[in-house]
Formats: structure tokens, sequence, C-alpha cells
């Protein structure tokens, strides 16, 4: 332990301090040379010992007392500071035996402790592990028991449904193919139906014919398709086939009104053919009362159809471009309704003013009903807009034939007999004579002149002679070329 002595330290500090506090200023004043100022000094202090330092100064004795109250005073100041730092080194003493003795008892049982800590766990180490093998080798062997049991469930399910699912997946594979072959067929069938509407528009109801049938062997659900082949069928006199194909539409297409409207017109012109069977003179009463009542029901049949479509598409035209209304008209006209039938030809040149055969029929229907002043009217503008027609397309066949009826109706026979010659050269459905033939004989009720009458009817001859060779002809291409479909058929 650290020990003091205060008394003699205190006056040894004292009065060293006294001598360099008297001694300085003497020192420094005597050697103003800053290198010669530490010897000075000690020269100063040499008086504490007269014979180390015998060339030494004496120092004035106030200066002496001075210094050495000065010297107190730092000492004083010094010694409280040195208390406090020697508290400080007690105490640090104190701490640091302290820590020894707790540093070697802790080492001692810490030591002890350690040993069985690392005992205990050792033991619990090896209690773990060997519960963790134990429960590694249970979890195995369950896992191989289960593997072993889904595995043999597998094998007994593809014994049991391996060929199902083998024929499952056939079937599978079958019905995309066919999907497929489907699609491609169908997209086939759509490309087919601008091939035979331009067919129709030359002319050519053969070729129209034939691409609407080669259409419907791709893709026999495709409604167009059948709808098409029905219009054709229809220009061609097969009202049978036409009637078959665009029921055949309507069932796949309940609302097609193009359908419906030439479905119509087809049981128009069914009992239009009834109507032509009928001879006053030489039927049967019972034969002539079972035709009248079905032409009856073929005409009401067709003017539900008409009627209904126009309900829904007052504006709908035909493939010919020619409005709905007018085939309406030409119902009417035939069962005699003559104001209805010209409210319908009417509606029907609102919806294709550009067309003369709305103002063809109310021409004809002017006649017929004695109005002669509105009939030459009819007639000049349907003559005009007939011109225009022929100007805008020389095959159109229906502009031809009203320019035909306009120019007989106004007695300009030298330009008909030119008109008539052009409009034969033109491909044509046979139904197309007959009805104008059937128009010229209308005229002819209408006109009272004799001469004028007998002009017209050599006009109608010709018509039926030139419809008679169509129908002929039309025949001979049927039998030439029902053989090559079947060709093509398996």
């Amino acid at each position: 332990m650290m020990t003091r002595h205060k008394p003699a330290m205190k006056w040894m500090m004292v009065a060293g301090l006294a001598l360099l506090l008297a001694a300085a200023p003497a020192a420094l004043a005597q050697t103003p040379d800053p290198a010669a100022a530490p010897t000075a000094v000690l020269l100063e202090v040499a008086p504490l010992d007269n014979q180390v330092f015998p060339d030494a100064t004496p120092v004035p004795y106030e200066a002496l007392l001075q210094a050495a109250q000065r010297a107190e005073e730092l000492y004083e100041r010094v010694e409280q500071k040195s208390d406090e730092a020697f508290n400080l080194l007690q105490l640090f003493e104190q701490l640091v035996g302290l820590t020894v003795t707790l540093a070697v008892v802790f080492a001692a049982v810490g030591g002890w402790q350690g040993i069985r800590s690392f005992r205990a766990v050792d033991k619990l180490r090896v209690e773990f592990s060997r519960k963790y093998e134990h429960d590694r080798d249970e979890l195995n062997a369950r896992f191989a028991d289960l593997e072993e049991r889904v595995l043999g469930r597998l094998s007994q399910l593809q014994e049991q449904f391996g060929d199902e699912i083998s024929d499952s997946r056939s079937q599978i594979n079958e019905q995309a193919e066919i999907q497929r072959r489907q699609i491609e067929s169908a997209l086939i069938a759509a490309s087919l139906l601008p091939v035979g509407v331009q067919q129709y528009t030359e002319g050519n109801f053969i070729g129209a014919r034939d691409a609407f049938m080669r259409a419907l062997e791709l893709d026999e659900s495709n409604p167009i398709a059948h709808y098409k082949l029905g219009y054709v069928y229809v220009h061609q006199d097969d009202l049978e086939d036409a009637e078959r194909h665009l029921k055949r539409a309507l069932e796949l297409e309940p609302d097609f009104a193009p359908a419906q409207a030439t479905l119509g017109y087809t049981y128009r012109k069914k009992a239009d053919r009834l109507r032509k069977q009928v001879d006053l003179k030489t039927t049967a009463p019972e034969a002539l009362m079972r035709i009248s009542a079905d032409m009856n029901m073929l005409y009401s049949m067709a003017e539900s159809l008409l009627v209904s479509t126009l309900k829904d598409a007052p504006r709908l035209l035909d493939e010919d471009g020619e409005s709905w209304w007018g085939s309406l008209g030409g119902l009417y006209r035939r069962r005699g309704q003559l104001d209805l039938a010209i409210g319908a030809y009417k509606r029907a040149a609102e919806c294709t003013p550009y067309s003369s055969y709305p103002f063809g029929n109310l021409a004809m229907l002017m006649t017929q009903t004695g109005q002669m002043d509105e009939a030459r009217s009819y007639f000049r503008q349907m003559e005009r807009i007939a011109v225009r027609e022929i100007a805008a397309d020389n095959n159109n066949f229906y502009g031809y034939a009203d320019l035909l009826t306009a120019q007989l109706a106004q007695k300009k026979f030298p330009e008909a007999a030119g008109t008539i010659d052009d409009m034969l050269r033109l491909s044509h459905a046979c139904s197309a004579l007959s009805d104008l033939a059937d128009t010229l004989k209308i005229l002819m009720e209408g006109i009272a002149e004799n001469s004028h009458v007998h002009e017209i009817a050599r006009y109608v001859a010709r018509l039926d002679e030139a419809y008679h060779d169509c129908v002929t002809r039309q025949a001979e291409d049927a039998a030439h070329t029902a053989p090559a479909l079947n060709e093509g058929n398996p």
C-alpha cells in the first residue's frame, strides 16, 4: 500500500519553489541571452549549497519571503490536487484487489461449472443424436412403405384403366383432328361463296350452282350457302330444291331475312306454276277446286313470309338488287288486289329509285286500272332509267327487258326489235323470259288498239319460243353435269 510524508515534503517543496521564484527575475534581468537563461537560474538556486555554486549571487530577504509565500500558496493547490489523485489511486488499488479476488473465485467456480456444463451438453448432444437417428430411420421406413403401396396402387389402376385411358386419348386426338378438318373445310367453303356470287352475276347459273353445292359439301351447316343455292334454284325453276335449301338455311339461322323472303318468293312462283296448269275448259271441277285451294294456300304462305320480312327489314334487297316489295306487289297483282299492288310497288320505287323495275310495274298497273296518263308517265320514266342501267352494265338482262316493255308500250317498235335481239344474246334464267312474256300479255289486256296488241303479240310469241329453247338447253346441261358430279363422290 502506498504511504505519504506530508510535512517533510511540504517544506522541501516550499523552499525549492521559493528559491526558484526569487532567483528567476534576477537571472532573467542579468542574462538577456535566452541560451544562457537556464544556467543563470541554476546559479541563483546555488545558495542552497554554496559549496556547489561558490560564485552564486546572494538573494535579498524580502524577495525570498515573497517567494516563500507564493510557493506555499502553490503548494496548497498542488497538495489539494495530490490528495484527489491519491484518493483515486487508493480506490483503484482496492478495485484491482477485489477484481483479482473475484476473478480467482469465479475462475475456480467457473472451471468446475464449465466442466459440469460441458459434460451435460455433451450428454444432451448424444441423446439428441440418438433420437434423431431413431426418428430418421422410422420416417424412412414409413416413406418406403408408403411408396411401395402407392406404386402398387398405381400399377393396379394402370392395369385396370390403362386401356380406357389409351382409348380416351385416342378419341380426344380423333375429335381434335375432326374439328381441325371441319374448320379447314368451313374456311374453304366460305371462300367458294364469292365465286358462286360472281358466276351468278355473270349469268352463269350452272357455275353458281356448282360453286354453292361444293361449299355445302365442305360445310353443310353454312346457312348462307344454303340460301344462295336456293336463290339460284328459284331462277332455274327448280322450286322443290329451292324450298329444301331455303328451309335448311332457316333451320340453321331462324331470323335469316334474305332466306325468309326468298322462300316466300318461292311459294309465290309455285302458286304461279299451278295457275298456269289450270285450264278452265278442260280441267275437271274437282281438280280445279283442289288446284285453286293449293294455289291460294301457297299465295298466303308467300304473303305471310314477305310481309313478316319487310316489317323487320323494309329496305331489304334481293340478290339482283331489287326491293322485296316488288315481289309482294307481284303477288297482290296476281290475286287481283291492285290497290295493294300499287302501294307495294311504290314502296319498292322508294327503296330503289335507280331501278326501272318498280316503275315498269306501276306503269302496267296504271294501264290495267285505266289510268293512262299516269301509265304513260311511268313508261317514260321506266325507259329513261333502263337506258341508264344498260349504259352502266351492258349485260343487264332485266334492264333490256324493262326497256323492251317501255318501248312496246309507247309503240316504239323499231327500237324494240333491236332491244329484244340484244337481250336474247345475254345469259339469263328461263323464268325471266316467261315472266317478261306474262308482263307483255298483261300490257296487251290494257290496250284497246288492235294493231298495237297484234304487234306486242309477235314479241310474246318470240319470248315463248326462247323460253322453251332455254328449258331444253337447261335440261341437257343438267344431264351432262350430273355424271360429272357423281364421279366426284365415292
